[in-house]
């Protein structure tokens, strides 16, 4: 991408080269697809107390602060949401190392499994708890340009991730809102958690703000559909989708990589 073609301001235009060599340019597409003049965009972590062991948690952190490797964001990030999809993931059972078992980009259909609706692992069928779960999948600016990161609203935090779509659905464009996202604690039934809170915020984004949403918008969504492509081909070859496992990383956080 050819930045200073592009029909924005100087401000923009230097947020912009300054947030792509941040995430690395060149070397990983946005949904982990190997492409030219992509990014690997990094994620967004609650500090839990079992973060605290993990080599990418900064020293300075403390439970209930956010943060991305080696990075420590305190207790709340402003963000500016540039993409967003609903998808599903199933972990594999009895695994404890995060592998995916089968994952779907659209919530329609599964890497592994194939069709969502008639698949057995389908979260809540019948009312049961299944291995599979729902996801709110965010890609952002920080509302000061300095930072594109990526965050994934499931389980107990996936209405929070709902909640962040169903405001971001009433302006002319998602990224002409601006959200704090942060983090609270829950209890149940005897047992405690910290999990995801968004609240719209009453600071607008600026026009800079908004151009460089655009763009990168625009990058996102190229490569979600690059990548799901790529899944809809591997799924046919097979004469039984059951077959597929399609080679996915979890970020050890319960995260994807797309």
């Amino acid at each position: 991408m050819e930045i200073q073609s592009l029909n924005v301001t100087e401000t923009a235009k230097k947020a912009l080269a300054d947030l792509l060599d941040n995430v690395k340019p060149g070397t990983e597409g946005i949904q982990g697809m190997t492409t030219s003049n992509r990014f690997k965009i990094p994620v967004v972590k609650i500090v839990q107390p079992t973060s605290l062991t993990k080599s990418d948690c900064p020293q300075t952190a403390r439970p209930g602060q956010l943060y991305i490797p080696n990075v420590n964001l305190g207790n709340s990030i402003d963000i500016v949401p540039v993409f967003a999809y609903n998808s599903r993931t199933m972990f594999t059972p009895g695994n404890n190392d995060g592998m995916i078992e089968c994952s779907s980009l659209d919530m329609k259909t599964g890497s592994k499994y194939g069709k969502c609706a008639d698949c057995p692992n389908l979260p809540w069928r019948n009312d049961m708890r299944t291995d599979c779960i729902d996801n709110v999948v965010v890609y952002a600016l920080s509302s000061d340009l300095k930072s594109l990161v990526k965050i994934i609203f499931s389980k107990t935090s996936e209405a929070s991730g709902k909640f962040l779509l169903r405001q971001a659905s009433t302006k002319r464009a998602i990224w002409d809102t601006v959200f704090t996202v942060s983090t609270e604690n829950k209890s149940k039934n005897g047992k405690t958690w910290l999990q995801w809170k968004t609240a719209v915020s009453a600071t607008l984004p600026s026009e800079d703000v908004k151009d460089v949403a655009r763009v990168i918008s625009g990058m996102c969504k190229e490569d979600w559909e690059l990548l799901a492509t790529k899944k809809e081909q591997q799924i046919q070859l097979q004469p039984n989708p059951s077959l597929v496992q399609i080679s996915e990383e979890d970020d050890g956080n319960g995260n994807l990589p797309f």
